[in-house]
């Protein structure tokens, strides 16, 4: 909710991003390493990086799920759960 909150105020997901990439109280409540709540939130707002702009790490969660992407079908792409698994508090780049 307050990712879609910061996206709505901000008008673009690269300028939620980067203020959302620095707001350490989002941050403190989640219990969050600094690179899992950046890698957050790329999975969900897409990475902004142009390689990945035609992929689906490009495009983010979000707009995958407005676009008519089911659940089940994110879960079968396979860089995305590798993406989030690596990135959990715990996992293997932590």
């Amino acid at each position: 909710e307050h990712v879609c909150q910061a996206l709505a105020q901000a008008g673009s997901r690269q300028t939620a991003y980067e203020a959302l990439r620095r707001d350490r109280h989002a941050r403190a409540l989640l219990d969050l390493p600094k690179k899992s709540w950046s890698a957050l939130l790329k999975v969900l707002l897409g990475n902004p990086n142009p390689a990945y702009a035609a992929t689906g790490l490009g495009k983010g969660i979000l707009v995958r799920l407005l676009i008519g992407e089911t659940v089940p079908v994110l879960l079968r792409d396979d860089d995305l759960v590798l993406t989030i698994a690596l990135s959990a508090p715990g996992g293997a780049s932590a």
